[in-house]
């Protein structure tokens, strides 16, 4: 009657639990992530003629007003908005504050520290208006970098024992419930460890008591580094609505504690197996805790139910799993070394691992499918996820996660097989263990060992997910992301014609401070510069003078000493010339105001660059000998200053070298030589050429007017050739494979491409050891050096390349460039984030985008055949111009640059060489462009997950039955020898 009492008490409380989730869950706040500005009034850089009488600010989430505040700073830095701060119309995902009347011209800074009502962080952002004048791109670039926190370090170590203490209690109560049912229907084995499963309940009670410990701590630090967070006491953070849900997570976990404490004492007082009854409300209350985590969580941030339904059974799971491995590691397995009898420890865990093994197929099955629907509801675009720093902590995390899958297969393959094959032999003979010499004790001892490391790799996976669960999703991070990477020279190539004015680059100073230079329009002429000195808190450091110093260092200029004006705290501007392009060193020196503390130093080194409008160009036409040749595929030779081009005429029977000191030709004849389409030098400065009519591999030595021919044993219409630094030659062909030639051996090697790849340009990056292939099918494929790996891309969704023909390797930035032939574009490939982006050029029928070739500012020639033009492209802003051809006819394909960064053109039907030089023009005036644009990460999330998903689970079905029948076969064979 009392145990009924007792039983029904238990189930009341549960039904209470689950009634009030249920309410819970659709009350619970909709929040987007942390909370950051989607839009203001006046809106980000807006230059106004008329002063605003107010400042509105739009967020993701709902804020809290009381530790929520707009500032809004004038030039002087000094706050000028009304104490007036409302909700708009009510609504709590808005804030606005009133300005005074009559505002001045000048640019004004808004900014903003929320409390984001839902998960309870604090975020901060900050943008500039203007008023009568534009908004330099310094300031913009200078405000976003600054902004971005990747993860509060305070908040993720307070929630990590919490989630650690709920894995604990969740694992424990479910591994307890699911894994002894085998053994309890083998009654010898049952009776034989009676007494020791008494001691693992009682192990299990104690571990219980202490992850409810944990947790409850936990809570309590959490709600400090809140009330810290928000610059209040405990009892405000406890008011706001995090502080609500915290409240509710607090009492669930008392009633945990409590429960745990009482099934302690219970074994304690009376040692005996715990009821099942107390196990599962002990199971259900750790749910209920696993549930408060969700409504803070990124799921509960996308306002819909499924998401946070996602993350609920995706923890419930990670739970029962990681939980599963402590329980076993450091509850059971103490217990089990100390049984004597070592057929029955070993008829125990050879039970126990098919188990457990069983439960974690099973949770596995659901991870698979939770954890990735999850991550596509809360960022759907994979490639942005993997450039975040949101998408590292995940790789590490499923790095994790795997290294706990190995060590499971270990146990399984080693562990479980030896055991099983001592059971199997005592059950063919009939007899026991303690009748025959072998021992269990290496098997116990290596299972114990590898459990434990299991439950140690676990424990960091939660500490993981503690930094991801405080971290910022990959979209309010990438932006930030993409504004940094203009602190690189060529870093950023846009698509379309959107100007991206300005430069930004951080140097990193003693203690963590760093010191921010901002240059716009950041091109040769007049620049405005803005210096800005942090700390590492990138808090401004006040500081009494800064000065500048600049050298130009192809030409030994300078130093030039630049004094700069005092802003703001920290802050300083001026405004001089870059007066050449080239490469500059820009040293900043800033003096602090704090007495003896040591001045802040660091130099710049940076490439500046005529505006593309502003550059001037010459191109001059060298006709041929005789005006007979028709050049096509034009080498630069270096070490002579010269240009080697073959003779695509029939039967012509020459090579061609134009000498640029003297411009003049000089013709090469070789016996049997037809016509030459491509060629490429080697390390010695010997050329290597294709006859691609008589299909024959040539090297020619001009020092000796040697030359020796190789046969290619591909047969088929050749496309291109190019030399890697060892000097192995690669040819491509129209069929799928990949000559490769060792002028050592003089051996042809083929390495086979994807089917109906169509390989056509062929271009070598020897820093990273790649070669990169144009495929007429629409696709990008690399092959890497040393191990002949071939690995195929292609744009996502709508974005086709349309007859990928030619290729160039950046050598500043490594992204990969592919002229569209029938596209009229080119496309850019980053290496790093897997992106395809498209530059649109001329889209003239007639337009056929060929060779491509950089230039001595490093922007990029591309041959528009047939159409008698050449387009010139800005890689850091994506700016085009075009350039008319001398002469009419030309039938431009193939280009190559100088070591003077002139661009050398094949004219083939004008039956000449032209030669492009280029100069800087004069500076254009300090106009800042702020427009710019940011890559889209074209990646189809669902065409990778989707059959991802499919086979998992096919591998999960195939070792879920696995598990069922190694349990079956155990538990028989067990059987046979108690």
């Amino acid at each position: 009657m009392i145990k009924s009492s007792k039983k029904t008490k238990l189930q009341l409380i549960l039904t209470i639990i689950v009634i009030s989730s249920i309410f819970i869950i659709p009350s619970a706040p909709k929040s987007y992530e942390h909370a950051f500005v989607e839009k203001s009034d006046p809106a980000a850089s807006q230059s106004l003629d008329v002063p605003p009488t107010k400042v509105d600010v739009y967020f993701s989430d709902p804020v809290d007003i009381r530790y929520s505040e707009i500032k809004v700073l004038d030039s002087d830095g000094k706050q000028i908005q009304e104490n007036d701060q409302h909700y708009i119309s009510n609504d709590q995902k808005s804030l606005s504050v009133s300005l005074p009347p009559n505002l001045k011209n000048g640019i004004y800074t808004i900014s903003t520290k929320v409390l984001d009502q839902t998960d309870g962080h604090v975020t901060e952002d900050a943008f500039a208006f203007g008023v009568g004048q534009d908004v330099p791109k310094s300031i913009t670039n200078n405000l976003a970098s600054n902004n971005y926190q990747e993860v509060s370090i305070p908040e993720a170590v307070a929630r990590f024992p919490s989630l650690l203490g709920q894995v604990i209690v969740a694992g424990i109560a479910a591994s307890s419930l699911w894994l002894w049912g085998p053994i309890s229907r083998i009654p010898r084995l049952k009776d034989s460890i009676s007494q020791t499963r008494i001691k693992i309940d009682s192990a299990m009670a104690k571990m219980a008591v202490i992850g409810s410990i944990i947790i409850l701590a936990s809570g309590f630090a959490m709600i400090i580094v809140q009330a810290f967070s928000i610059n209040a006491g405990i009892l405000d953070a406890i008011s706001t609505k995090f502080g609500n849900m915290w409240v509710l997570r607090m009492i669930t976990a008392s009633a945990l504690l409590g429960l745990s404490f009482v099934i302690y004492q219970k074994t304690k007082s009376t040692p005996a197996i715990i009821p099942r009854t107390y196990t599962a409300s002990l199971l259900g209350l750790s749910f209920s805790v696993l549930l408060t985590t969700s409504l803070i969580s990124h799921g509960a941030a996308t306002g819909q139910i499924i998401p946070l339904l996602l993350d609920f059974c995706h923890n419930v799971f990670a739970s029962l799993w990681i939980g599963g491995i402590i329980y076993l590691a450091f509850v059971v397995m103490p217990q089990i070394k100390q049984i004597t009898d070592s057929h029955i420890s070993l008829s125990t865990i050879l039970i126990l691992i098919p188990r457990f093994s069983i439960l974690v197929v099973a949770v596995l099955g659901a991870v698979v499918i939770t954890g990735p629907f999850l991550l596509y509801a809360l960022e759907n675009n994979l490639a942005l996820t993997l450039a975040s720093f949101y998408g590292k902590v995940l790789i590490v995390k499923l790095g994790l996660a795997a290294a706990m899958i190995a060590f499971g297969g270990y146990h399984q393959v080693f562990v479980s097989n030896k055991a099983h094959a001592i059971i199997s032999k005592l059950a063919i003979k009939n007899t026991r263990m303690q009748d025959t010499t072998i021992d269990a004790k290496p098997i116990l001892s290596r299972f114990y060992t590898s459990i434990k490391i299991e439950a140690f790799i676990g424990i960091a996976l939660i500490a993981s997910v503690a930094v991801l669960v405080d971290s910022g999703l990959p979209s309010s991070e990438f932006q930030n992301q993409l504004q940094s990477l203009q602190n690189k020279v060529f870093a950023l190539t846009t698509n379309g014609n959107s100007n991206i004015s300005g430069l930004t680059q951080t140097g990193f100073v003693e203690n963590g401070s760093r010191i921010v230079l901002s240059m716009s329009p950041f091109t040769t002429g007049n620049n405005d510069f803005t210096i800005s000195f942090l700390d590492s808190n990138k808090n401004p450091i006040d500081m009494k003078s800064t000065q500048l110093e600049l050298t130009q260092t192809d030409s030994g200029i300078g130093p030039i000493t630049i004094d700069t004006n005092k802003t703001d705290t920290g802050t300083f501007t001026t405004n001089t010339d870059f007066g050449f392009p080239g490469h500059w060193t820009v040293r900043v020196e800033g003096v602090q105001n704090k007495e003896n503390a040591l001045n802040l130093v660091y130099s710049y080194d940076l490439f500046v660059k005529p505006k593309l409008n502003s550059i001037q160009i010459d191109i001059k036409e060298y006709k041929t000998p005789g005006n007979s040749s028709t050049p096509r595929y034009p080498v630069y030779d270096s070490s002579r200053n010269k240009i080697w081009v073959g003779d695509t005429s029939l039967n012509s029977g020459k090579i061609l070298d134009f000498d640029l000191g003297t411009k003049k030709y000089t013709e090469h004849k070789i016996e049997g030589l037809n016509s030459i389409v491509y060629s490429a030098l080697d390390s010695h400065d010997t050329l290597w050429y294709i006859d691609y009519t008589r299909k024959m591999l040539g090297h020619y030595n001009p020092d000796d007017n040697s030359n020796m021919e190789y046969p290619i044993p591909n047969k088929d219409f050749l496309t291109s050739m190019a030399i890697d630094s060892n000097d192995t030659i690669w040819i491509t062909s129209h069929t799928n494979d990949i000559l490769k030639f060792e002028p050592k051996t003089t051996k042809f090697d083929a390495i086979k491409l994807p089917d109906k790849s169509d390989p056509l340009g062929i271009t070598i990056d020897n820093t990273a050891g790649k070669i990169w292939i144009a495929e007429g099918i629409g696709k990008l494929s690399s092959l890497d050096i040393s191990t002949s790996k071939v690995t195929e891309f292609s744009p996502s969704g709508n974005y086709t390349m349309e007859g990928p023909t030619a290729i160039i390797s950046d050598p500043e930035t490594g992204k990969v460039y592919i002229s569209e032939h029938e596209g009229h574009a080119v496309s850019v490939f980053d290496p790093l984030l897997k992106t395809f982006k498209k530059i649109q050029l001329d889209p003239a029928p007639d337009n056929l985008p060929y060779g491509m070739a950089f230039d001595e500012y490093h922007n990029l020639w591309v041959a528009q055949h047939t159409i008698d033009k050449i387009s010139i492209i800005d890689p850091r802003t994506g700016d085009i111009i075009e350039k008319n051809m001398p002469s009419s006819n030309t039938w431009v394909q193939w280009l190559a640059s100088d070591s003077q960064g002139n661009i050398i053109m094949a004219e083939e039907r004008a039956n000449a060489l032209a030669i492009a030089t280029i100069s800087a023009g004069q500076p254009q005036s300090n106009q800042t462009d702020i427009s710019s644009a940011i890559p889209k990460f074209y990646f189809d999330y669902a065409q990778v997950m989707a059959p991802s998903i499919t086979g998992l689970l096919i591998v999960v079905a195939f070792f879920y039955c696995k598990g069922v029948i190694d349990l079956r076969n155990v538990t028989n064979q067990i059987r046979k020898t108690l």
